[in-house]
């Protein structure tokens, strides 16, 4: 545990800011230091002021802004302020990340400051408009990604109207963002984009935002898995057998591989029997030694299926 120390603080950030040898992954330690190092109004103090500096480099805002969940306390004004700028920025990604952020801290804002959330929700529903209006689909994108991540109801139905854009990145984002929401028929409505749009990339996410834990952030734990529906590993084992694109069979057994690979998950016998059909007949190699390395070495496959 780092000590709470205004001067081993600095220096945190001065290492954020100026050591160029530090990869993303050490950057988001050492901004989750200087979280853990410091009083939560202090934290975002710092965050906020990271956020603002207009010499950091991008990857290092990002590593800066993937840090604002951390403090126990709700994000208070000021690094909402930062990162109300920093989305409206010249940077597609950082704009993208910073809305999804705002998101979030609309949702715990709504018990501490309801009026800051209310604020948040609304400047994103206008934005909404506005990019829908000028065809800015960037934009669009980002706001959907916020208003998933908010948990309000008033984007569930411009999310599913995101489904149905004619741009397949627009589909693409809307897809992953509907599964961070928990609607009666998330999976049902996530299998249907897996199993109809035409875009093979937009297919892919579907099965990504079949991982998402409405609540949790990724990646999908071992507790999380029982939550997956029996019919949903149905689906997917058909799509196995009968899919032309080798991709999407790829995707899916990589899939099971990630719900399958903790201590306590066990592949149920559907997703058995169809990974051990693909490794026998499945007509392209790679998906074929794919499926036999799943069930060779996978640990919820070496064990007693429920």
């Amino acid at each position: 545990m780092i000590r709470k120390d205004p001067s081993v603080v600095k220096s945190l950030v001065a290492l954020v800011k100026y050591d160029r040898s530090l990869s993303y992954e050490g950057r988001c330690l050492v901004a989750e230091a200087i979280v853990e190092g410091s009083e939560p109004a202090r934290a975002y103090e710092v965050l906020a002021e990271l956020i603002r500096d207009p010499s950091l480099e991008p990857e290092i805002k990002t590593a800066v802004v993937e840090t604002v969940g951390w403090p126990k306390a709700p994000p208070d004004a000021g690094v909402v302020k930062a990162l109300e700028e920093l989305s409206r920025g010249s940077d597609p990604g950082l704009a993208h990340l910073a809305t999804e952020h705002l998101g979030r801290a609309a949702r715990r804002l709504k018990d501490h400051d309801p009026a800051r959330a209310a604020a948040i929700l609304e400047a994103f529903l206008a934005d909404y408009e506005r990019a829908e209006r000028e065809g800015d689909e960037k934009r669009l994108t980002a706001v959907l990604a916020g208003g998933a991540e908010s948990k309000d109801p008033r984007f569930e139905p411009l999310l599913r109207k995101g489904l149905a854009h004619s741009n397949p990145e627009v589909r693409r984002s809307a897809v992953l963002s509907f599964g961070r929401l928990d609607p009666p028929d998330r999976f049902e409505t996530v299998l249907n984009v897996f199993t109809t749009d035409p875009d093979l990339h937009v297919r892919i996410s579907a099965l990504s935002a079949l991982e998402a834990v409405p609540g949790e952030p990724p990646p999908l734990q071992d507790r999380h898995v029982s939550r997956i529906p029996l019919h949903v590993h149905e689906r997917l084992a058909s799509a196995l057998a009968n899919d032309p694109a080798f991709r999407i069979r790829q995707h899916i057994l990589m899939y099971w591989q990630r719900c399958f690979s903790g201590q306590d998950a066990i592949a149920p016998g559907v997703v058995r029997e169809a990974v051990s059909r693909a490794a026998q007949y499945d007509p392209w190699p790679g998906v074929r030694s794919m499926a036999e390395e799943t069930l060779k070495y996978r640990r919820g496959f070496l064990d007693r299926p429920r």
